[in-house]
């Protein structure tokens, strides 16, 4: 039985209808109240008495799949990163903590982000680091 197949016959006004009780949180008999062209607008539940826009029954709604997100390109990051360690593979490389200072192409070791290269250093205590994954920005020489 679809949402818009009445109990008896066609849907009309008066007539009886399956749909889902919000209030009751059931798919329960509602009197159709208005109708919009030949579609149910507003129903009564025949249990509580509320009444609400019909939506249809929940069996009857159709999903319709969204697009999937296009995942996002790791190459170009990931290549620069790989082409920015190497130039700086001298370079010790040192543990990051928001209390050590660093300057501009130091090398540093995040416990979470990983393996990472300084770009900028600005003037309110933070920097541009370029990790495989991309930029981050975070706080240093912090006393």
């Amino acid at each position: 039985m679809s949402a818009t197949t009445a109990l008896y016959g066609t849907p009309r006004v008066g007539g009886d209808i399956l749909a889902h009780c919000t209030r009751c949180k059931m798919e329960l008999a509602h009197v159709v109240v208005s109708m919009i062209g030949g579609t149910p607008a507003k129903v009564q539940c025949k249990t509580c008495k509320s009444e609400r826009k019909f939506r249809g029954s929940s069996s009857a709604r159709r999903v319709v799949p969204g697009r999937a997100a296009p995942s996002r390109p790791r190459a170009r990051g990931s290549a620069l990163w790989e082409e920015k360690l190497a130039a700086n593979s001298g370079k010790e490389t040192r543990a990051y903590t928001p209390r050590t200072t660093f300057q501009n192409g130091d090398v540093l070791k995040h416990v979470k982000f990983g393996i990472g290269i300084v770009e900028e250093v600005r003037a309110n205590g933070k920097i541009i680091v370029l990790f495989r994954e991309g930029e981050r920005m975070l706080v240093h020489a912090m006393s």
